[in-house]
């Protein structure tokens, strides 16, 4: 009003005497805003390996020969199709986090790899996801959904199947609390129904697993530890508020989350997990790679290089190898046999 309105209306001044101004201004605006473009942001300051997982999102990386994304791919997606042999991922995000690292490993070995991975889905035959509010089915994590892979797997004979995803949310409707600030949405505001065929989601699943490993290796994630805070954001805010604004160091306390929670979180699911029994099954431990290790009794989230999520819970690709390793080694006493 002051600025432009009022001196515009004033009619004692010429047009070029408003005009000037404004083409002032917008002339530094536009300098400013290319410059900072072709800068990047001036992110310059910033270490090289936090500008490299700022923006990650592994989960959508691998997509199918049409360029569409597997991730919640209700069709899923198969690669090197033809092979003799075969390896099934199964689960949610989590599992889509590591799938496009994993696919190009699994490749190089002359396996068929096949992925179904749909948001807060796992494998539980006879349920159906719903929204508590409404009671509305989900549309692609229900019990049709999960009728149509039991079908497929229940055919496979001696192919290799690797389940894996959140299951402390899935067995306790809530999120994660780390219980030292970091805390996600509090209750989990959807939830599995059973169809009548199961009353629990452990009984699905136990025996769903137990009928497929009669012919087939079954390969079992154990759960990735949680974080309770979106990790780059939190360093990011760390970065802004550090003392020496100039400097391109980066020396803070490693953001670590307690391993006694992490412990107490997924009790459930191991108990589930390890439920689950016979010659054909393997075992993946993630936190092993993350708790107890290079600080005891707690959960790390990075290191002075690298990020190993890219949010509250999925892994960074860095993480997804570290996993994806544990796996391929999980194959090859499978090859081995």
């Amino acid at each position: 009003f002051y600025f432009v309105e009022r001196p515009a209306r004033n009619k004692t001044y010429k047009f070029i005497f408003i005009l000037v101004p404004i083409l002032i201004l917008y002339s530094i605006l536009v300098f400013v805003s290319l410059n900072i473009i072709s800068n990047k942001g001036f992110n310059k300051n910033y270490p090289n390996w936090f500008l490299n997982n700022l923006n990650d999102k592994p989960y959508n990386l691998l997509k199918n020969s049409e360029g569409e994304q597997c991730f919640r791919n209700i069709e899923g997606c198969s690669f090197n199709k033809g092979a003799s042999k075969k390896v099934f991922l199964i689960g949610d995000s989590q599992m889509a986090a590591i799938m496009f690292d994993l696919k190009n490993k699994i490749l190089k070995k002359n396996y068929e790899f096949k992925v179904s991975t749909i948001g807060s889905c796992i494998y539980f035959p006879g349920f159906d996801r719903i929204l508590v509010k409404t009671g509305k089915v989900d549309k692609k994590c229900n019990n049709e959904y999960f009728l149509k892979l039991e079908k497929i797997l229940n055919k496979e004979k001696n192919s290799i199947i690797i389940f894996g995803g959140r299951l402390p949310v899935y067995l306790s409707n809530y999120w994660f609390d780390n219980k030292e600030g970091g805390v996600e949405d509090g209750k989990w505001n959807e939830t599995f129904v059973p169809k009548g065929e199961y009353e629990s989601l452990q009984e699905s699943f136990r025996n769903s697993l137990n009928k497929i490993s009669n012919n087939n290796q079954i390969i079992l994630i154990y759960p990735i530890p949680e974080t309770g805070w979106h990790i780059p954001k939190k360093l990011h805010k760390m970065w802004l508020k550090r003392e020496n604004k100039f400097s391109s160091e980066f020396i803070i306390d490693p953001i670590t989350t307690s391993y006694q929670v992490y412990k107490d979180r997924t009790k459930t699911s191991f108990e589930l997990l390890n439920s689950v029994k016979g010659k054909n099954i393997y075992r993946v431990y993630p936190h092993k790679l993350f708790c107890n290790n290079f600080v005891k009794g707690r959960c790390i989230t990075h290191d002075n290089q690298n990020l190993f999520y890219v949010d509250e819970e999925h892994t960074s690709n860095l993480g997804s190898k570290m996993i994806n390793k544990l796996i391929l080694e999980e194959i090859k006493k499978i090859e081995s046999k």
